[in-house]
């Protein structure tokens, strides 16, 4: 589990920079460490984690920290953009469906004769007969299925920068037991102090705890989740 927990781990890296098109990580994680108390916040976990599992988890957990600070603090489209377009897209698509259908109707309607003699003589129907019908379908399937589709909101915070300070917490919790809210949130501090960039409001352990128990709600709400009350977890 901690092995694949890692491995996710970067590749979720890999995908979130191609996602969003990073540029070169302009800022080290050593210029990361040089702010005050984050090395030694950044070598407890790190030493936790190698105890623990015997892995080092400097390169994925320093490349973290590296490109939190570049993500924007909001997705590129909101999701009603993304439905209307991919409404848009599947109308078109129904259409081009049922036009191809007439036309193979009417392409094969002129070879009725042939297709009869066909019939005759081997005993077997064309098995293109109910191609058109076929494409009709799926054409209302597809109608149907839009129509019916609501776009809820995410389980997952609208902020890139937030969503991957909790992946990475997450991965914390995982291979630790537990999210270390207190050096995470004050490495997460010196990563975008490193970055000259304005640290946001999310950056404290008792709103990273705080946003992760909105999370925890929004997908029980979301997938009609049950579960005893907990109550909260602690800062670490």
């Amino acid at each position: 589990m901690r092995e694949i927990t890692l491995r996710d781990w970067e590749c979720s890296l890999d995908e979130t920079e191609k996602f969003f098109e990073l540029p070169a990580r302009p800022v080290t994680l050593a210029d990361i460490l040089q702010q005050g108390g984050a090395r030694e916040s950044f070598n407890r976990q790190r030493s936790r984690v190698l105890r623990l599992t015997g892995t080092d988890i400097t390169p994925v957990f320093g490349r973290s920290l590296q490109i939190i600070p570049m993500l924007p603090i909001r997705d590129p489209q909101e999701p009603a953009k993304i439905r209307r377009s991919a409404y848009r897209n599947s109308r078109s698509l129904n259409l081009k469906l049922r036009r191809l259908a007439d036309e193979l109707e009417k392409a094969w309607r002129g070879e009725r004769e042939r297709r009869i003699f066909y019939v005759d003589r081997s005993g077997e129907r064309n098995e293109y007969d109910g191609l058109p019908d076929l494409l009709r379908d799926c054409a209302r399937f597809r109608e149907m299925i839009y129509g019916r589709t609501r776009i809820a909101k995410g389980v997952a915070p609208p902020n890139p920068q937030l969503r991957m300070a909790q992946y990475v917490a997450n991965s914390f919790l995982i291979i630790l037991g537990k999210r270390p809210y207190v050096d995470l949130a004050l490495l997460f501090d010196a990563a975008f102090r490193a970055a000259n960039k304005s640290v946001p409001k999310w950056v404290d352990p008792r709103r990273l705890r705080l946003e992760d128990y909105r999370r925890a709600r929004r997908f029980q709400r979301i997938y009609g989740l049950t579960s005893s009350k907990r109550p909260m977890e602690k800062t670490s």
